[in-house]
This record gives C-alpha cells, sequence and structure tokens, in this order.
C-alpha cells in the first residue's frame, strides 16, 4: 500500500512538474507569407556572398564552391528569384539612411556623435 501511495505521488508530481497550461503559452502571431520569403532571400543572398568572400581567401576549393553555390541558387529559384535580383534587394536595404546634422544640414553615411562640419551635438550618434 505505501508502495502504491508513493508511486501515485511521484505519478502526479511528474504530471504537476511537465504538464503545460495553455494559459501560460505565450500567443502565437501570424507572420505574413510574403515576410517569410522575404527574409529567406536576404539569408540566402548574404550566404552567398559569405561564400564568395572565403572562396577569394582560399579556404574552399573550386569544386566545393561551385556546389556550395549551385544549392544557394537552387534555393533561391525555388523562391522564384536569380541571385542577381536577390543580391540587388539585399544591397538596395542594406543602405544606410544619411544622417543630417539639424544645425548646418551636413549629411553622413552614418551616425555620430558630433556633427563633422559645425560640431553640433548629433542625436543617436556613436558613443
Amino acid at each position: 500500500m505505501i508502495i502504491f501511495l508513493t508511486v501515485a505521488v511521484v505519478v502526479l508530481a511528474l504530471y504537476f512538474v511537465l504538464s503545460v497550461r495553455t494559459a501560460d503559452l505565450p500567443a502565437l502571431t501570424a507572420v505574413p507569407a510574403a515576410a517569410v520569403v522575404e527574409e529567406k532571400k536576404a539569408v540566402i543572398a548574404h550566404n552567398l556572398r559569405d561564400l564568395e568572400f572565403e572562396f577569394n581567401l582560399g579556404k574552399l576549393t573550386r569544386e566545393d564552391f561551385e556546389r556550395a553555390r549551385a544549392e544557394l541558387e537552387n534555393e533561391l529559384a525555388a523562391l522564384g528569384v536569380t541571385a542577381a535580383e536577390a543580391a540587388r534587394q539585399t544591397e538596395a536595404a542594406a543602405v544606410p539612411a544619411l544622417t543630417v546634422c539639424l544645425r548646418c544640414g551636413a549629411s553622413f553615411a552614418q551616425a555620430m556623435k558630433f556633427c563633422g562640419e559645425c560640431g553640433a551635438p548629433m542625436k543617436g550618434g556613436n558613443a
């Protein structure tokens, strides 16, 4: 009888610890399919650039480079995009917005702590 009660207590304790209550689960948010496809395209284009960089450094043989590039280009083709189109899209998205000084109107390609022209403090600059 004691063994039965011990087993029952252990089973109930395990059930209590391992059970998932639906109230504790986070709410799911729907992600648009187009956003998922765009993210996949960007990741594959990034992987293609990394692959070419590593090949140029001599880390990959020509055969390995060609095989891996063909696999990545096939993944892009399955998404309906060529490698050149994906590279153009990701490069266009990666161009940083110009930072403009509010005092003198000078524009800079990166965020700065102070304006390079007039020395005025700029918002969002590098610390």
